[in-house]
């Protein structure tokens, strides 16, 4: 998967072949009178085929690459001759039939081409910028707090960013549920003293966190405002509503669900990681 850059070129081939065609069917047409028209044509293509194509043209590419000879050839004929070479007509020489043809097939091949290209345009999703949902979705969350994850939870959200440009909502909802647990692990360890097995589920989690904080709560080492209590409550609601119905193998999200999903990570990931860093300040990159 890439991203289409440059479309513009496309538009502006279209202009310059076009123009260079209006001059070749000029009767009498003199090489001068098409010099600069071949030349912008010529450097155009030359940038399309060898670098800068917006789209992979094959068999559009082929047709170029033969204009790009026959200009190549006119070069070696005309190019280096004096000036008064230019007032010879072309018209009706090899080379003005072999570009008149030619061009003739590029516009063919081109539209088919371009008509047949597995191409869409991915629409907008809520406020969410389609270019971070693809590249960094990540970047949903606070700039300070993503160096703390691992390269694994970063790997999950930006698969579900992924899943929501590109509409496959059962998929936003597996990796959304992995980034949450990915983080709920490494809170566990915060809060608890260890960590759980990377196969544990999200609900165990939950239950331990509970029991600390009962304990907690009647040893009066937390009050009912501290953000435990928050975070067990939005992971319980986070567990029941979309982890378990997702992990059902029947269960299909549609793309409202899977937003739904994504915003509920978002803010339990964000939730346990002030909670972590008011509880242990100092943690190493990549902690979650």
């Amino acid at each position: 998967m890439q991203k289409i850059s440059n479309l513009y070129s496309l538009y502006e081939l279209g202009h310059l072949v076009g123009q260079l065609t209006a001059s070749l069917n000029r009767p009498q047409v003199r090489f001068g009178d098409i010099a600069v028209g071949c030349g912008n044509v010529w450097a155009l293509l030359i940038r399309m085929v060898l670098t800068d194509a917006p789209v992979p043209l094959d068999s559009t590419g082929r047709i170029m690459k033969k204009i790009v000879a026959v200009f190549d050839s006119m070069k070696g004929q005309y190019g280096d001759t004096p000036s008064n070479t230019w007032t010879v007509v072309f018209f009706g020489t090899v080379e003005h039939q072999q570009l008149k043809d030619l061009i003739i097939q590029l516009e063919v091949q081109l539209m088919n081409e371009l008509d047949s290209m597995p191409i869409w345009f991915v629409t907008k999703r809520r406020a969410y910028s389609i270019e971070m949902l693809i590249n960094n979705a990540e970047e949903a969350l606070e700039a300070s707090e993503v160096p703390l994850l691992s390269s694994t939870t970063v790997y999950d959200i930006r698969q579900a960013g992924k899943a929501i440009a590109f509409d496959l909502p059962t998929a936003v909802g597996f990796h959304a549920v992995r980034a949450v647990e990915g983080v709920a692990r490494g809170y566990h360890e915060i809060i608890i003293g260890r960590r759980p097995n990377e196969g544990d589920p999200l609900g165990p989690l939950i239950n331990n966190l509970r029991a600390k904080r009962d304990t907690q709560l009647a040893s009066k080492q937390i009050d009912k405002e501290d953000l435990l209590n928050i975070a067990i409550d939005l992971l319980a609601r986070f567990n029941n509503v979309y982890r378990k119905p997702v992990a059902h193998p029947d269960m299909v999200l549609k793309s409202d669900a899977a937003l739904n999903v994504f915003d509920s990570a978002k803010c339990a990931i964000e939730l346990m990681l002030e909670d972590s860093r008011r509880k242990r300040p100092t943690l190493p990159a990549g902690f979650f």
